[in-house]
């Protein structure tokens, strides 16, 4: 048995803390795992809640992002890179580790690990120099090893036994990582927060939340917003440092007829970080049968792919030299290619009270509304350290204390100091600008709903 930490939020069907006749409605904007998490955390905090979205997860039709992620979950910064501020990062590890208590928590249960299609997966993580040799990479792997990851483990043996290039290849470590596979995983969640007693609401929203706040909150009669558009923040929340970056990965038959059968997750991180595109392998087991092999983050391209296009084409290429006997071949004839756009920012992500002040007449000084977007591809790993986050903002912006920007609210006094020595040796920096071009947002906000997390 796990032991494992009590969690803030419960597994039951009835909320871990009934909603009293006046408890606080909250409407959550957003129906990916962002909203869904957060959803989950405040209906369990005695919080009514909405969610409202364009669509809910289906498998049916078009998948949201977060269904087709690859849900991997990493300690920060992610495989795919586009890291750019420090003081995000040690917020997002946070985060990231309280989402880690979650899923573990999920995977020692058999019935949890049933219905959630959560599982503890041997992940090894390669490198083609010695960790010691790379100052971030040994940060990392220290943060990982010291943070109470199940199953550090730090030598080369994964490297002989699957066979790989020994010249290339001379580094590596092993940890137990969750792994979700989330089509079933976001159903499951969507049909227990309403379980729970949300309300769930198809439909949408346009423009700029902070002029529309309060017919928003006398519309689904609520007392504060939760923002988890995803990429529609970019217009929701008035950020054009929002950017939606393309992926995708191929899905392979992972049943041991073509080669064997691939039991642990395989990384090669990015080295790219920043609004650029980024290379990196990703050979996971989605679950028992299928396999997903990536990958490539491209920001600002929104355009659908095929299996022709180069990117695809070059994630075979680079996924059979790293490992010979894969057959990149050997996909799925149903849904042989995923792809979608993760909602990325400059600044990464945003878990913040909206600092603007409200539209005259709103009555109160500040405004209701929480943002949590900008999670690119790190959305199931940060999920519910976030939504605990967005809980205690609501919490403040329901008593009208005055909001606090989150560079000055998030880091700890010892991350601090990690903060300054990360600027100061320029190993993050944030982009001067987006590049994001007017015609290109218009693009992908026109898309199917596939492409909002």
């Amino acid at each position: 048995s796990f032991d494992t930490p009590l969690l803030h939020i419960d597994f039951d069907r009835k909320p871990l803390i009934a909603p009293t006749a006046n408890a606080p409605h909250i409407l959550i904007i957003g129906g990916g795992i962002i909203g869904l998490s957060t959803a989950w955390t405040l209906l369990d905090s005695g919080f009514k809640v909405t969610v409202l979205a364009e669509q809910f997860a289906s498998r049916d039709g078009l998948r949201l992002t977060s269904q087709i992620a690859g849900a991997l979950w990493e300690y920060p910064p992610a495989v795919c890179g586009h890291t750019s501020d420090a003081t995000a990062l040690e917020s997002s590890k946070r985060w990231a580790m309280i989402s880690y208590h979650v899923y573990k928590h999920m995977a020692a249960n058999p019935v949890l690990q049933d219905q959630f299609s959560v599982q503890m997966r041997e992940t090894v993580f390669f490198f083609d120099k010695r960790v010691r040799d790379d100052p971030e990479q040994l940060r990392k792997m220290r943060e990982m090893e010291r943070s109470g990851i199940a199953g550090f483990r730090h030598n080369t043996s994964a490297v002989h036994e699957l066979g790989l290039d020994k010249k290339r290849w001379i580094d590596a470590y092993e940890v137990l990582s969750p792994l979700i596979d989330t089509d079933k995983a976001l159903s499951r969640i969507t049909k227990l927060v309403e379980d729970k007693g949300a309300t769930l609401v198809v439909g949408s929203v346009t423009g700029d939340l902070l002029p529309q706040e309060q017919a928003l909150l006398t519309k689904y009669r609520a007392d504060a917003i939760v923002n988890a558009s995803g990429l529609g923040s970019f217009t929701l929340a008035n950020d054009d440092k929002v950017y939606p970056l393309r992926g995708a990965v191929l899905r392979l038959l992972n049943d041991g007829q073509k080669f064997e059968k691939i039991k642990k997750a395989l990384v090669v991180s990015a080295t790219a970080n920043g609004h650029v595109k980024s290379e990196f392998i990703f050979i996971v087991p989605r679950n028992e049968n299928i396999l997903y092999v990536g990958g490539f983050s491209e920001p600002d391209q929104v355009d659908r792919i095929d299996e022709d296009h180069e990117n695809v084409k070059k994630i075979a290429r680079d996924a059979q030299e790293f490992l010979p006997d894969l057959d990149t071949d050997h996909c799925d004839p149903a849904y042989p290619l995923a792809q979608g756009l993760r909602p990325a920012r400059i600044g990464d992500v945003r878990v913040e009270r909206e600092l603007r002040p409200p539209a005259a007449g709103a009555g109160s000084p500040h405004s209701r509304i929480v943002h949590c977007y900008g999670h690119a591809g790190a959305g199931w790993s940060l999920a519910f350290g976030s939504a605990l986050e967005v809980k205690t903002l609501v919490e403040d912006a329901l008593e009208q204390l005055p909001p606090t920007p989150m560079k000055d609210a998030a880091a700890s006094a010892v991350s601090h100091a990690q903060v300054s020595h990360l600027e100061h040796s320029g190993a993050l920096e944030k982009p001067a600008t987006n590049g994001l071009k007017a015609q290109a947002v218009q693009t992908w906000l026109a898309q199917p709903s596939e492409f909002c997390d």
